[in-house]
């Protein structure tokens, strides 16, 4: 039996890291899943707005790096701090240690606000849900993978890369091997998107019967009840 994560955070409802390599489907399986019920947070997106102008991140990863990061109209250019942090290690964990703590507190608040609805499951994507330490407050995780070959065809044909920079990006990233090895999950998409769809819907069946679900189910149930009065 699959016992519920004694350090994951005492989410308001059952919460599923979903990660995988570049152009494994991870954001297909992502919204295959949210089509069967789940809600869905898609860590890279916060992150993205909380370096939005006037975000709280903003200010301080300016502080850090400096105004040559910014864009002609003073918001944080993305491609410019990328290139500041892709290869510089040391530089990459600053932007971490501003990054990743905000991006958790922002899904915390988006997760409560769902919790004051109906019962649901949520699916937290992260490219990076591994490497930057965030499996440890998930219930449980699930890994996408795709063949070398597949990811390279893909990275060519349907993102316009050539082969050397596809294969700089995949080598770049965790291989599938160590990624598999912390999943509860492991979901092959090397096929067409009926059978990642098909593959949806058994997992998703998987996560509501998980553990961390009908545990954070009961204590839903018992919220609502007392939220309305009913004992």
């Amino acid at each position: 039996m699959v016992e519920p994560r004694t350090n994951a955070f005492e989410w308001p409802l059952p919460v599923f890291g979903l990660t995988g390599t570049i152009a494994s489907g991870k954001s297909t399986l992502a919204a295959a899943l949210e089509s069967q019920g789940a809600a869905l947070i898609d860590a890279d997106r916060l992150g993205h707005e909380l370096l939005w102008k006037g975000r709280s991140a903003y200010r301080m990863v300016v502080d850090l790096f400096g105004r040559s990061i910014l864009g002609p109209r003073g918001g944080i250019d993305r491609v410019k701090l990328g290139a500041r942090v892709f290869d510089d290690a040391r530089a990459r964990a600053r932007l971490e240690a501003v990054l990743h703590p905000a991006i958790l507190a922002s899904a915390r608040r988006r997760i409560d606000a769902l919790a004051r609805g109906r019962f649901r499951v949520v699916v937290f994507e992260a490219a990076l849900l591994y490497e930057s330490g965030l499996d440890a407050v998930m219930d449980d995780t699930i890994v996408v993978l795709a063949h070398r070959a597949t990811l390279l065809d893909r990275l060519v044909r349907l993102r316009g890369m050539d082969r050397a920079e596809a294969l700089g990006r995949i080598r770049a990233q965790w291989t599938p091997e160590r990624k598999a090895e912390r999943a509860r999950w492991v979901v092959e998409n090397n096929g067409t998107p009926q059978e990642l769809q098909g593959r949806a819907v058994r997992l998703y069946r998987e996560l509501a019967r998980h553990p961390a679900a009908r545990m954070r189910a009961a204590a839903h149930a018992r919220s609502v009840r007392s939220r309305s009065g009913v004992e």
